[in-house]
């Protein structure tokens, strides 16, 4: 079946007031847009065969959508030159195909459904909604049938079953010319299509369970606390009421360092921390942490899918190494061992582990060069032979000072509005369990970040390939990055770090992660070519 997803239309400020996005397909939503969580669930359901229509001047999300889903369905995107209406969104969808007599879906781009889709043909979804005004309300009968709709009405009482912006047709045709009735006749909304469909076709109301609407703040606020992504090992659990999170974990004592981290904090810095309500042993023995739960986008989400200028992630950039500054004040005694641990048992030691993953890696491994892009380089192995006396250096100079331990920008909650940070998920512990570390681990996981494109590659908005020994690969990075990359450096270097030894650090991390990320063998590849590509420069 033929699937048409409508992402054309312009963020509407009075009701979802986020300035960093174009439209609410944009939007990221718990680590990657809206529009992606709607193109995942369609693939999941069976469907290949996608027209997106977005509006003209979001050619970054075209680029990143047809770079990551071009080997996954057969995705088709239509720009359109300032759509003002949805009707006219629909038409531009319709007369870029040459239309057939098939079934057709169409779906909003700010609307996900988990229920069935094309099982029953000329259907709409609903949903009772209490707001009338916000909606497209169902007038049925006593039976249920269709009778009219109504558009954004403020309707007493209660039961109004509101469209979803799901809708199946048996009749691409006959759709086609709904659309050109509704034009003609200077129709704006999608509800006189429908009817006009509805007389020729008569469209039947099917309740859905399970719906999730970015389209209205109210709606979009509780979409995101259930659409929550733990990561595999972590359970998390939201109060919608009181705004509190609750996390248990199999990986106990990661969850038991977080708390340690948390409790340990000194008073005055535990402000950019969500606060710790409670925590306590369950039946099963393991940790259960209760938290205050914050809905502001990572920065991680903003840098990657937001439309954020130069000088606005300068100002941020600058905001956290104030941060950085403040934890620093909190001094430590060094530990050459504890950094020992850190730089080169662990290296060592996940290296061991990847090792076992695959043949792969134990082949590249005794390799003496390896290829990238064209370029040769010195294989992993004979770098870090190379590297042993930087990588003991590390551990025999610095300072010990309060540090976050996961410092990257997927770990920072960021409220674009006020400049209010968050700071979540410590690493709590470094080398030793605790709050303290070096400084230089904290930078050198924010350059990861910013230089390193480690969120474009968790993110998979990459290409990579490995064919006659050599690696072929792009990241879908922003223009922006690079002189953002060059601001960040000049930062770090003004805060009296050395180059050399962050991008070492940073190198390092690029490389211990590879066997964490053994389900995803690309994006292994793609943390080896970092890692080699920083490890060589040095």
């Amino acid at each position: 079946m033929k699937t048409i997803i409508l992402a054309a239309g312009k963020i509407d400020y009075t009701r979802l007031p986020f300035g960093m996005h174009q439209s609410n397909a944009t939007i990221p939503v718990n680590g990657k847009p809206v529009i992606s969580w709607i193109l995942d669930d369609l693939i999941q359901k069976g469907f290949t065969s996608i027209e997106l229509v977005l509006r003209e001047e979001n050619y970054r999300l075209k680029q990143l959508l047809e770079k990551h889903y071009s080997k996954r369905i057969d995705l088709t995107i239509t720009s359109l030159h300032n759509p003002v209406t949805i009707v006219e969104s629909l038409k531009g969808a319709m007369d870029a195909k040459t239309v057939v007599e098939e079934p057709i879906q169409v779906i909003l781009g700010d609307t996900l459904i988990y229920n069935d889709y094309g099982k029953t043909l000329d259907m709409m979804y609903v949903a009772e909604v209490r707001n009338t005004s916000n909606w497209c309300i169902a007038r049925t009968s006593e039976k249920g049938d269709l009778l009219s709709l109504v558009d954004k009405q403020h309707l007493y009482g209660e039961g109004h079953k509101a469209l979803c912006g799901y809708y199946c047709f048996s009749s691409a045709t006959a759709l086609s010319k709904a659309i050109d009735i509704a034009k003609v006749e200077g129709a704006t909304e999608l509800s006189h299509i429908l009817m006009f469909y509805h007389r020729i076709h008569p469209l039947v109301l099917k309740e859905t369970d399970r719906w999730y609407d970015f389209g209205h703040l109210e709606s979009f606020i509780q979409s995101k606390k259930t659409l929550l992504r733990p990561r595999y090992f972590n359970s998390l659990v939201i109060d919608p009421l009181l705004n509190t999170i609750t996390k248990h974990s199999l990986k106990d004592d990661k969850l038991s360092d977080e708390l340690n981290w948390f409790n340990l904090l000194p008073d005055s810095l535990k402000v950019l921390t969500p606060r710790l309500y409670t925590n306590e042993i369950n039946d099963s023995g393991k940790i259960i942490i209760t938290q205050e739960f914050y809905g502001y986008p990572t920065l991680s989400e903003l840098f990657v899918y937001g439309d954020l200028g130069e000088t606005v992630w300068e100002s941020i950039t600058d905001y956290l190494f104030q941060i950085h500054t403040l934890f620093t004040s909190y001094k430590a005694d060094f530990s050459d061992a504890n950094c020992k641990e850190m730089y080169v048992d662990k290296t060592y030691n996940r290296i061991e582990a990847l090792l076992e993953q695959n043949i792969f890696w134990k082949t590249l491994w005794y390799k003496d060069s390896v290829i990238i892009n064209g370029k040769s380089y010195p294989s992993i192995r004979l770098i870090l032979e190379r590297l042993n006396d930087s990588i003991d250096g590390l551990c025999q100079k610095g300072n010990f000072s309060i540090i976050h331990g996961d410092f990257c920008l997927s770990n920072i909650l960021y409220d674009l509005n006020n400049q209010i940070v968050r700071l979540i998920d410590p690493r709590g512990s470094f080398g030793e369990k605790g709050i303290y570390g070096d400084p230089r681990y904290d930078i050198a996981k924010l350059r990861h970040s910013i230089s390193g494109c480690y969120d474009y590659i968790v993110s998979d908005l990459f290409n990579v390939s490995y064919q006659e020994e050599s690696f072929t690969y792009n990241i879908f990075q922003d223009a922006k990055d690079v002189s953002l990359q060059k601001y960040f450096d000049k930062s770090l270097a003004k805060k009296g770090y050395q180059l050399r030894d962050i991008q070492l650090i940073e190198g390092l991390l690029f490389l211990s992660m590879i066997p964490y990320h053994e389900d995803n063998f690309e994006r292994q590849q793609m943390m080896f070519i970092r890692a080699t590509e920083i490890l060589s420069e040095l």
